[in-house]
């Protein structure tokens, strides 16, 4: 009798794992996470090479992942390649390269038809249920994935999916082999330094389901900058980590011009550095609201995550294709990050009154946005004329305050540059606008480069509102003065060298 007793303990405990997964301590559970890729069918490098190159260096770790979760643009969708076979293409590709069961929330490239005709019967032959809709969730091992649909715009179905949502929390935070919930989707919760890329109103609504149930991480995409962010949500710190693989020719040069003077353009397009966010662009993330931030531009590298998943711990890896684990953090509590690994500072001499002594090239960058039509603003640096910012709606992009414009200075402003620059901007016609992400660059007589800090603060010439315009950044952040009257002053200080 005690020998069956023992037999039907070891059953019982086989069949435990097979259902639930073991749940001890020091077994970990590995997972990676993919931003957009954009599958193209006239691009090689995105169909056929980067997801083999991230696959092979995945299949290299030493404890590889099991799974992968994407954040969707899978497939680019809207070009003149025909959006069925791309999407076919996608799916097939990626399944044969990765070699591993993969979930994915739809982006906004991702045609719906064509995404769900693909993507229902994978998930659903991977999960052993079925899927339907284009927002679902799922376990492993001890964790909770829940993938949403943060496109839709329809209120009735959003707000479904949020009921639902709120639901699925409840029954992951009841379940007690449950130690770690995340949450997948494209479009940022928040916007860090790229502003209306998200669904405003569905994100905030979100955002305090998601940090009302404490989960680790939410995973998204969109943008293709590669940022983490804890940010406080009614008091309770909620951490978003966005990623994107895809790197597009030239994106990195296009969005931070200033490069294209200090720095040769890389020979490998699909590897061309990583460029620090801040180095370019303000960051949307109020400092008051913000707990933890790191973030790298759009267009300077393909990157992925691998997280490495206990009872009791996270650990994140961010993979740099090609140069391996850039950054690495972990967390035992969510909204607690610690650093484990971080990149060397390449901070190099200070700037000094004495080197602006000769400047022989200057440069003001600036991020505009603007109601309707076009202004020419005058710029003036230290009191002096320095030529004039043209702000145009074509030259914006399909967000506000992103794309760069680049003002070389005029000869005779040059002189007055100093460490400490009072730059005014004139609205000349009582126009509606706005400008971000302001900073100087110059180039000295020695051939060196030096730039200064970036503006603190939004300008505009209107006092934008409260929900007037969702897709700007908080506020808190916006400096405006009255329709027709110049800009506030912002103070640029020299604080490095290039």
């Amino acid at each position: 009798m005690e020998f069956f007793k023992l037999v039907r303990v070891f059953l019982v405990a086989i069949i435990s794992i097979i259902i639930y997964g073991c749940s001890s301590e020091n077994q970990e559970m590995t997972f990676a996470f993919i931003g957009d890729h954009h599958y193209l069918l006239t691009d090689s490098i995105r169909s056929d090479k980067l997801i083999l190159d991230i696959a092979e260096e995945m299949g290299a770790l030493g404890n590889p992942p099991s799974f992968t979760v994407l954040s969707g643009d899978f497939f680019h969708g809207n070009n003149k390649a025909n959006v069925s076979d791309e999407a076919d293409m996608a799916f097939d590709k990626f399944k044969k390269g990765i070699h591993m069961p993969f979930f994915i929330s739809r982006g906004n490239h991702d045609s719906r038809i064509h995404f769900e005709r693909n993507a229902f019967p994978l998930f659903s032959e991977e999960l052993g249920k079925k899927i339907s809709r284009s927002y679902f969730s799922f376990d492993k091992g001890n964790c909770h994935f829940i993938m949403l649909d943060n496109l839709e715009k329809n209120p009735e179905i959003a707000d479904s999916m949020l009921l639902w949502l709120g639901n699925d929390l409840e029954s992951a935070r009841a379940n007690t082999r449950i130690k770690h919930i995340f949450a997948v989707a494209h479009d940022p919760l928040w916007i860090v330094a790229r502003a209306g890329f998200n669904n405003a109103g569905f994100a905030s609504k979100a955002s305090l389901l998601l940090a009302r149930y404490k989960i680790d991480a939410y995973l998204c995409g969109h943008t293709h900058n590669k940022t983490v962010t804890v940010r406080k949500i009614n008091g309770q710190p909620l951490t978003q980590i966005m990623d994107a693989a895809v790197v597009e020719k030239g994106r990195l040069f296009m969005l931070a011009p200033f490069m294209k003077h200090v720095s040769p353009q890389p020979a490998d397009i699909s590897r061309p550095g990583i460029l620090p966010l801040e180095e370019g662009h303000m960051i949307f993330v109020p400092e008051s609201e913000r707990d933890y931030y790191y973030g790298y531009q759009e267009g300077s590298t393909s990157s992925y995550y691998v997280f490495t998943v206990s009872d009791t711990a996270v650990r994140a890896d961010w993979h740099v294709l090609g140069k391996g684990v850039v950054r690495s953090f972990m967390w035992k509590e969510p909204g607690k990050l610690t650093d484990l690994i971080t990149p060397d500072k390449e901070d190099g001499p200070a700037v000094k009154e004495a080197d602006l002594g000769n400047v022989s090239e200057a440069w003001l960058y600036a991020a505009p946005w603007i109601e309707k039509d076009s202004v020419k603003a005058p710029v003036m640096i230290n009191g002096v004329k320095a030529g004039a910012i043209e702000i145009s709606r074509k030259n914006m992009a399909a967000s506000p305050f992103w794309n760069k414009t680049e003002l070389p200075i005029d000869a005779k402003a040059l002189k007055a540059i100093t460490m400490n620059n009072e730059i005014s901007i004139i609205n000349p016609s009582e126009a509606r606008f706005g400008i971000s992400h302001l900073f100087l660059l110059v180039k000295l007589s020695d051939g060196r480069f030096a730039k200064t800090n970036i503006a603190s603060k939004v300008l505009t010439s209107f006092d934008p509102s409260e929900g007037e315009y969702p897709s700007f950044p908080a506020r808190e952040l916006i400096e405006s003065v009255k329709t027709g009257e110049p800009l506030a002053k912002m103070n640029l200080t020299f604080d490095k060298f290039y």
